[in-house]
């Protein structure tokens, strides 16, 4: 039996490991003042659109999940084709609409299914697992690779990997930092992050940053913090919580809404680099998603790790 993976563009991973395991990619449409832009988390796209578009622009966009028609376009034209498992990994639905229009789409098709298969000559049994990542940003793309760690390493089938992944997605934490600009901090007034017009009056007025968790009990307000290398407090931030943390699937997942290169070179990004090495852990990071950046603003970061606390 063949399987599939399908996540949208919000899936904050390294792309050679979405390469590598072939998983499909719902393109997300950004809505930005001069046209619209395709977001397929294509490396020399996202690139661009970090390098080349003013601050401004990116800032004032918003994007538009995979709607009805797309979904059941791509599932007529070419998934229900190409696997006989497919496994949807749908991002936190307090941020996308991605899994009630994907629900939508199938069961429009549903009496369709087996049919359509038999004209294109594929007799097999066709199914379709939904899950719930229950996460977004580097949360979204660690839950997507202990997904296929159980399919790969561990040789689960697609019906054996969801009661595990349930029980992983119960230890991820996943922390966000949004972006410095304050033009993007509208975003952080409504749902799910529900910051208060003082809340972020006082965050502009003592230049603070808000730091935000994602876990288990869905998302919650943690700190503000102030200096002048915010990318670096916040990773010294979240190194104090992992010293006390050990790592579940040994990963650490970064996504950045800037230059990789400038984050690198953070004190503190080598600090936390080290420490996982140390842990026999490993550490990827990645472009955050060109969809997600306009949610969160230029120079957002999120952290990710599924651990128990020591």
């Amino acid at each position: 039996m063949k399987v599939g993976i399908l996540v949208d563009a919000t899936c904050d991973i390294p792309t050679s490991i979405l390469s590598r395991h072939n998983v499909t990619i719902l393109p997300t449409m950004l809505n930005l003042k001069t046209e619209a832009f395709p977001d397929a988390r294509l490396v020399n796209d996202t690139l661009s659109f970090y390098n080349e578009r003013p601050n401004t622009e990116i800032n004032e966009a918003s994007f538009n999940s995979a709607g009805f028609e797309e979904l059941k376009t791509l599932l007529e034209d070419k998934l229900l084709y190409t696997c006989d498992h497919l496994i949807f990994i749908a991002p936190h639905m307090k941020l996308s609409s991605t899994l009630k229009n994907i629900r939508e789409a199938l069961f429009d098709l549903q009496p369709r299914l087996q049919s359509l298969r038999s004209q294109a000559l594929v007799n097999t049994p066709f199914k379709v697992r939904i899950i719930e990542s229950e996460q977004a940003y580097a949360g979204y793309g660690l839950v997507l690779y202990e997904a296929l760690r159980l399919l790969n390493e561990k040789a689960r089938s697609a019906d054996q990997i969801k009661a595990p992944l349930d029980d992983f997605k119960r230890t991820v934490e996943t922390y966000i930092f949004p972006g410095q600009i304050n033009d993007a901090q509208h975003h952080l007034s409504v749902p799910p992050f529900n910051q208060s017009w003082l809340n972020l009056k006082k965050q502009q007025l003592m230049h603070s940053q808000p730091i935000f968790k994602i876990d288990q009990n869905g998302f919650r307000y943690m700190t503000n913090i102030r200096g002048t290398n915010l990318e670096n407090s916040f990773l010294e931030f979240v190194y104090d919580y992992l010293t006390r943390t050990s790592l579940g699937n040994h990963l650490v997942n970064i996504s950045y809404a800037g230059k990789l290169s400038q984050l690198r070179v953070t004190p503190a990004f080598k600090q936390l680099h080290e420490h996982v090495k140390a842990k026999r852990g490993r550490l990827v990071y990645s472009n955050m998603s060109p969809s997600s950046a306009t949610q969160l603003g230029l120079r957002a970061l999120s952290v990710s790790f599924s651990g128990d606390k020591i």
